[in-house]
């Protein structure tokens, strides 16, 4: 290798001695998977660029050279795609021109999709980062050619842009929330908070000195036929600033040398078990927690790696943050055995983001040893989302908190049977689903859902309210969507401690019949009936109104569904300090609602999603630096379901139907709050609310007889002249 310095890189990474390894063989093997220098980077010598093959004619080009682009959207800022001659399995190299500009790239990753279709034996993929000239969102003219022929194969217009809006560390903090993934090529914004990652890794290094820590960690590393993979991870390892660890190895019945290459490390932290045989990834992590001497766990998989200064840093974050029990950090994530990242993985703790899709990796994941007396073991009957399932299992019980530092490294496809690679074990979400969702349910901060039956060996109380409260809801049509949700209120909380208010917009008669007559006398509803539809801002300060004068207030949606906790957990919340004015839970959506992904990019939308913190409302506003998925401090979140304490209601007066008759009322009322009062808008992670989303508003707009007001309340949302008269409102001159 022309760029190769022995005496310099061993004189860099002091590590290489300890291992025994030849210098160069070192490099190859371990160093460039660690991202290592060969050289001093000040001295590399610029090889020439491969020349641009010339097209050659028709008649004498190879009719079996294929290949494609797999165009992707969501922000990645990677281009996929495939070259092969049909027949040869050897790799071929690539030609890729953007507006007429050349890129080179061997086409030579495997690919299932490709086996599948008979090009060959599928290795045959090729990827590439897309230059950052590129991500501007407009359209690029992309060519495929086959380099050595010159074989124009693909010719297609297309564009790309970056997933991601935030311009300073605060912002990225905010919507890493709801958005994780930050593709290459990174932005000039993106690597200013990279850099602030860096200090913050070198304050948790400072404080991990100041205070001596010396806790021991208990590494657990799973491996199976791993000969050519484990030495880098292990490697990282041994090179860790921090010395107080023991490194497991479980060997889970390898058949080639993996068990040799441990047993040949001469350092007495590093221990090898060897299992009863292919067991499987989860009963090979347990030997090796069973087996465990540290008060603290950390998980490196045998295709991984770390940072030297990761576990330093995260011991020292644990220690910082006493209440929590678990932390995790960023991640680099490479693909194969390309040396840059194609993407860096973080968010800050979100609980509702977890439930709905898993951002956290179990190699950059620590937690005490002690959360297992309650959350349990890796669950052995999953062959896929075992991370996600114990993460999800830990999280229900204790406190994790999010350290913004990237000091791990995650390979896709580094080594041929990585789970991640097996896409039929995709099933295994049910479960994971259904058993967090039973965990939840008991919580009370869940609905049954998966036509579960309520867990009959638990008795789980009533929930106790320390605060009267009044919740207010106001209604139109929807009779099935008003049923469910008094249901869901009695059956956990009583008439003397909850009253109901529903104002009904004019609905039809079967609906104001029910309303009346039944709702009154089954759930003890208060009835409040208008004659025309009057709309939400209107009716809500009419069931203000009428609630007791000291009773709290929540506002309530007609299609929403309160889990048992809610009440009292947005009520705990409110009285934690006087200056919080307003408190929202999570507003879950049902699976395959179609606004899901509008307010949470990451999220699958094929699965129960929180949006009440939103991209799309641009809401989060302050998130601390490790984050512990309690409470966050928002500017807006729409009035679905809100706790007000009373002297916060009686203070602003309700809500302003002047100028919001249907809608923009409870963006004013959130600016009146924060600006005016100097009052802080809170949401809890530990109230849940589920949003069904009701149809009425579609039914409005489709009727011809209606469409007049339809056009007035919903679309100008404005008073009509003689209801500006009866009222009292004036319209004013920006409102047209």
């Amino acid at each position: 290798m022309q760029n190769f310095d022995k005496q310099w890189y061993l004189d860099n990474y002091k590590d290489v001695v300890l291992s025994g390894m030849d210098p160069f063989v070192h490099y190859q093997k371990i160093g460039r998977l660690l991202n290592r220098h060969p050289c001093d980077p000040t001295k590399l010598k610029v090889v020439s660029p491969v020349p641009v093959a010339q097209p050659l004619a028709t008649n004498s080009i190879n009719k079996n050279i294929r290949g494609d682009f797999n165009l992707k959207g969501g922000g990645s800022g990677e281009l996929y795609g495939w070259l092969a001659e049909i027949g040869d399995n050897q790799p071929r190299t690539a030609l890729i021109k953007i507006d007429g500009k050349p890129y080179h790239i061997v086409a030579d990753v495997k690919r299932d999709d490709l086996a599948r279709n008979k090009i060959n034996q599928g290795k045959h993929g090729f990827r590439m980062s897309v230059p950052a000239e590129f991500m501007d969102g407009r359209t690029h003219q992309l060519e495929l050619l086959d380099a050595k022929s010159g074989l124009l194969l693909k010719q297609v217009a297309t564009s790309w842009q970056h997933n991601r809006k935030f311009t300073s560390f605060e912002e990225f903090l905010a919507e890493s929330m709801v958005n994780p993934m930050i593709y290459a090529p990174f932005r000039e914004e993106d690597k200013r908070c990279f850099a602030m990652m860096e200090n913050l890794r070198r304050r948790l290094m400072a404080y991990s000195a100041e205070h001596n820590l010396t806790e021991l960690v208990s590494i657990i590393m799973p491996a199976y036929n791993r000969e050519e993979t484990i030495p880098a991870a292990i490697a990282s390892v041994l090179a860790q600033t921090y010395p107080h660890f023991e490194l497991i190895v479980v060997d889970d019945g390898s058949s080639d040398g993996t068990a040799e290459v441990v047993k040949n490390i001469d350092d007495e932290r590093v221990r090898l078990i060897a299992g009863p045989g292919r067991s499987g990834v989860s009963e090979a992590r347990n030997i090796g927690l069973r087996a465990a001497k540290g008060n603290l766990i950390a998980y490196l998989d045998s295709d991984n790696t770390w940072q030297p200064e990761y576990l330093t840093a995260m011991v020292a974050a644990l220690h910082q943050t006493p209440h929590a029990q678990a932390a995790y950090s960023g991640q680099y994530l490479y693909r194969g055995k390309h040396p840059e990242p194609f993407a860096i993985r973080f968010a800050s703790f979100n609980k509702g983001l977890l439930e709905n899709r898993n951002y956290i990796d179990l190699n950059c994941f620590m937690h005490s040893k002690h959360v297992f007396k309650k959350s349990g073991m890796f669950d052995t009957r999953l062959k896929r989302f075992v991370d996600w399932d114990l993460i999800l299992k830990i999280s229900s019980e204790f406190t994790i908190i999010s350290v913004p530092v990237l000091l791990s490294n995650y390979f896709y496809e580094l080594a041929d049977n990585a789970i991640t690679n097996d896409n039929s074990l995709h099933g295994y979400i049910d479960i994971v689903r259904e058993q967090h969702n039973t965990r939840e349910f008991i919580k009370g901060r869940a609905l049954l859902r998966f036509e579960q039956s309520e867990p009959t060996k638990y008795s789980l109380p009533k929930p106790k309210l320390d605060q009267h409260v009044t919740i207010v809801i106001p209604n139109y049509e929807s009779l099935e969507d008003i049923q469910d949700c008094l249901e869901s209120i009695r059956k956990y909380y009583g008439k003397q401690e909850v009253d109901i208010i529903v104002v009904d917009n004019a609905s039809a008669h079967d609906v104001r019949t029910w309303l009346s007559e039944k709702a009154v006398k089954k759930f003890g509803i208060t009835y409040i009936s208008n004659d025309f539809n009057a709309g939400f801002t209107y009716a809500v300060n009419q069931g203000i109104k009428a609630a007791k004068p000291n009773s709290d207030i929540v506002l309530l949606n007609n299609d929403a569904l309160l889990t048992r906790n809610s009440l009292v957990a947005m009520q705990q919340v409110a009285y934690q300090d006087p200056q919080i004015g307003l408190v929202v839970p999570r507003q879950v959506l049902f699976a395959k609602t179609k606004t899901i992904t509008t307010h949470v990019p990451f999220a699958n939308p094929n699965i129960d999603c929180d949006v009440n913190l939103s991209q799309h409302h641009k809401n989060i506003h302050t998130v601390p630096i490790m984050h512990d998925g309690e409470q966050v401090e928002i500017s807006f979140a729409p009035f679905f379901c809100t706790y007000m304490r009373r002297e916060i209601v009686d203070q602003v007066g309700g809500l302003d139907a002047e100028f919001g008759r249907h809608y923009r009322s409870d963006r004013i009322m959130c600016d009146y709050l924060r600006h005016f009062l100097g009052m802080k808008i809170i949401y809890t992670s530990q109230a849940v609310v589920y949003h069904k989303l009701q149809k009425a508003t579609d039914g409005m707009r489709k009727s011809d007889k209606k469409s007049a007001e339809f056009e007035l309340m919903f679309k100008k949302n404005q008073w009509a002249q003689s209801e500006l008269e009866k009222y009292g409102f004036n319209k004013a001159n920006w409102d047209i």
